[in-house]
């Protein structure tokens, strides 16, 4: 038993360790709308400053002029030949949600939020 609790305690301590959250930045953000079909109408992407978004194992923080906090509780979806990986999580507030890292053809990276009626993406622009 005690073999048992001290492999377990080393197996914890070595995925906090190796968990290194992931920094970046965004200079764009499109807000969308769905519409009757069921699909979304996104607006013009806005150009924008001072975001940092923090990536980490089970919790993405969009620092912006309001605090945004998602708590990741389902595993990985990945979608789109790994070009997007998908989890359902809630907000600070409890709204349920789905977050999205996506991967375009070019190779930019995008954060993007749903809920049911509106999302909102962000570019992402790696910092650390």
């Amino acid at each position: 038993m005690k073999k048992v609790l001290i492999t377990l305690l080393i197996g914890v301590c070595s995925l906090v360790a190796y968990s290194q959250p992931v920094f970046a930045k965004s200079n764009t953000v499109a807000v969308g709308i769905k519409n009757s079909v069921g699909t979304f109408d996104w607006g013009t992407p806005q150009v924008t400053s001072d975001i940092l978004i923090k990536i980490e194992t089970a919790e993405i923080n969009v620092h912006s002029k309001v605090h945004q906090q998602y708590f990741l509780y389902s595993d990985v979806n990945e979608l789109n030949n790994n070009d997007t990986a998908c989890w359902m999580a809630y907000d600070k507030d409890g709204e349920r949600c789905r977050v999205y890292l996506l991967r375009n053809d070019i190779g930019e990276a995008f954060l993007m939020v749903e809920y049911n009626d509106v999302s909102w993406i962000y570019n992402l622009i790696m910092t650390k």
